[in-house]
């Protein structure tokens, strides 16, 4: 008999949604609202007291770190009843990642390749082994 199992991921840090409506009285927006999502939390180093809900992802060692996006709307001037539309650019939340902290751990290809060595000598049938001589 063959099981079939649905497989999917969720985020290790948790986040909220905002709707933010552009819509003033003096101007006129496309699209007429985005969405932001933030991290619920401001950044935390991963040997600080922390939230149950980044627990996960700090005691990997590891942060949850605000991420952002470039959006580009155009808006007109209501008042004026003018048609012409100019452009504007935002930069708006947009998710939340945990994350390697680089300025801790240093650079993660390092530990990739390090990785990468010792699972080539699993797969040659030995493990790496380093032998202290100063004992």
């Amino acid at each position: 008999m063959e099981i079939l199992i649905k497989i999917s991921y969720q985020s290790l840090c948790p986040t909220k949604r905002k709707s933010v409506m552009l819509e003033t009285i003096e101007y006129e927006y496309r699209p007429n609202h985005y969405i932001e999502v933030s991290c619920t939390h401001s950044f935390v180093p991963s040997h600080a007291n922390v939230d149950d809900k980044n627990k996960i992802c700090s005691e990997a060692g590891f942060s949850c770190m605000q991420l952002n996006r470039t959006i580009h709307l155009i808006r007109r001037n209501k008042s004026k009843s003018s048609q012409c539309w100019e452009s504007e650019i935002r930069v708006i939340p947009s998710g939340c990642e945990c994350m390697w902290p680089k300025h801790y751990y240093g650079d993660i290809l390092a530990f990739h390749e390090s990785h990468k060595r010792y699972n080539a000598g699993l797969m040659n049938g030995y493990i790496p082994y380093i032998i202290n001589n100063n004992s």
